[in-house]
């Protein structure tokens, strides 16, 4: 009885390895490294509002 059941499972587990592999990017599948040779740059913080309004 379980030999009935292996096969159909097996065979959904192929197919769903299959739906879920997706296609390759072109250019090989490898994203290029980032650009390091600048660090980035910060803006410097904004002065805080005050917190209660001067009269």
């Amino acid at each position: 009885m379980s030999k009935f059941l292996i096969a159909p499972a097996a065979l959904m587990m192929a197919l769903a390895l299959a739906a879920c592999g997706g296609d390759a990017p072109a250019g090989g599948g490898t994203t290029p490294p980032a650009d390091t040779s600048t660090p980035a740059t910060t803006p410097p913080p904004a002065e805080p509002a005050p917190a209660t309004p001067s009269p």
